[in-house]
């Protein structure tokens, strides 16, 4: 999947953004990213949730583009628009 990246991310490949614990909403797992952390540029974030013997749930990193956002549903939060990143 090519990747959209442009000079001057504040995140990077190496340098992700950290999430913690996804929502476990009814079986439906997702994280928030705020806008201005999503646009202009797109993210670089990973997930270090791990299980109950240590390993990550969600190894690597991922890379969310300003045109994929924008195909994400859009919530509004306590700090702001996000957008909603569903798991598998």
């Amino acid at each position: 999947m090519p990747c959209e990246i442009q000079r001057g991310m504040k995140y990077s490949e190496k340098n992700p953004y950290k999430l913690g614990t996804p929502v476990w909403n009814g079986g439906k797992r997702y994280v928030t990213l705020s806008f201005d952390k999503v646009f202009p540029d797109g993210i670089w974030f990973e997930i270090t949730y791990e299980d109950d013997y240590g390993n990550r749930v969600y190894p690597g990193t991922f890379y969310l583009g300003p045109s994929r956002a924008r195909q994400m549903p859009i919530v509004m939060e306590d700090w702001g628009e996000c957008v909603q990143v569903f798991l598998k």
